[in-house]
């Protein structure tokens, strides 16, 4: 068995027997919503919402989605840390306590926003990029993300600042990338199978003529793909944090040892 496939076995394993994990998630999606509806009303009755004005954003706009987008993204990185908090007390066979994984995160809320900010930079640079080279988000994006992958949880657990966490992960990647790759890749088709069955749902429900069932249709497919989101942001989560641990340790974690994680790697 791959090392990718024993990573991700032993992840499901994690979130089965810590299913806990899933309010962490959830209370960043439900934040980020918030957040979302605060800035969507003023934004709307300023007379921005119409399709007429979406291509003529003033500075103030652009202000204020750039700020949207900011705190956005700090709120998810904040849950992301928690996250990866609960999941190294889970691996260290103790109790998982997500008051403790919240206090732990708000600790180290300064770095998170500095890291928040470095990311919104680099999409603003893609996003910039783009406009003038077609299709080259897609590259940088995927370059990004790889690079920058363990560079959240080397900030949580060894306490460096941004840069310092950008350099560490890079240099971890050139070991694990395969690991990283494979194993994004294999999140995003099992989340693609598990939309699946949703979609079924709603086409089923739009092929008939009856008003309930179309509404009927939407609100279970809403239901499952929200469900879906948070399992495989759960999985995400788990397998950042034994990637890095492998990989910065080359101890595996008593979850992962179990499942022949460290002949893997050898």
């Amino acid at each position: 068995m791959s090392t990718t496939s024993v990573m991700l076995k032993a992840s499901f394993r994690v979130l089965r027997e810590h299913r806990r994990l899933l309010v962490l998630p959830a209370l960043s999606i439900t934040a980020e919503a918030v957040v979302g509806a605060s800035f969507a009303v003023p934004y709307i009755m300023t007379g921005h919402g119409s399709s007429a004005d979406a291509t003529h954003l003033t500075p103030a706009t652009d202000v204020l989605l750039g700020l949207f987008s900011l705190i956005a993204t700090t709120i998810s990185l904040f849950f992301s840390a928690a996250l990866f908090l609960a999941v190294a007390d889970a691996m260290n066979g103790d109790e998982v306590r997500l008051k403790t994984a919240l206090r732990g995160a708000l600790r180290r809320l300064p770095t998170i926003f500095a890291w928040a900010i470095v990311s919104c930079t680099v999409s603003l640079v893609v996003r910039t990029i783009d406009k003038r080279v077609p299709l080259s988000s897609l590259v940088l994006s995927i370059s990004w993300t790889c690079v920058s992958m363990l560079a959240l949880p080397m900030m949580i657990f060894e306490g460096v600042g941004a840069v310092e966490g950008v350099r560490r992960s890079m240099a971890v990647f050139k070991s694990t990338w395969r690991e990283q790759a494979i194993g994004t890749m294999r999140l995003g088709v099992y989340a693609l199978l598990m939309f699946l069955p949703a979609l079924l749902v709603f086409v089923a429900g739009l092929t008939t003529a009856d008003g309930p069932d179309i509404v009927l249709s939407i609100a279970i497919c809403a239901l499952w793909l929200g469900l879906c989101s948070l399992i495989v942001s759960c999985l995400n989560g788990v397998y950042r944090v034994a990637v890095y641990r492998f990989a910065t340790t080359g101890v595996a974690p008593e979850h992962f040892s179990a499942l022949g994680l460290g002949k893997a790697f050898r």
